[in-house]
């Protein structure tokens, strides 16, 4: 190989901007793959913070269905034709006449 009057030789700079281009390349790589796993990551704890919080609270706390049903009781219905006057229900008013053959 002989000397390049003007410096370094072809070879020589070809090398050297592929190497350059080579680290920028891979610069850019990790730094998007850097910060897209880190939005990942990011998201995954805060998905698994919050369930963690959910199965504390359900420790916690006591659960509402049963605290709002203790304190207030569920409105009745009005009575159907149906329930009106099942044996559960009163009984109609019985007439005080009778209707069979009279004893007497």
């Amino acid at each position: 190989m002989s000397s390049n009057p003007r410096g370094s030789s072809l070879r020589t700079k070809l090398i050297a901007e592929q190497t350059v281009l080579l680290a920028m390349v891979c610069l850019v790589i990790g730094l998007t793959v850097m910060v897209a796993l880190q939005a990942f990551l990011t998201d995954r704890l805060d998905t698994d913070l919050r369930e963690a919080a959910g199965r504390t609270r359900m420790l916690v706390e006591p659960p509402r269905r049963a605290a709002c049903t203790s304190r207030s009781p569920r409105p009745r219905s009005p009575p159907t034709r149906s329930t009106r006057w099942s044996s559960t229900a009163r009984s109609p008013p019985s007439s005080t006449r009778s209707t069979g053959p009279s004893a007497g």
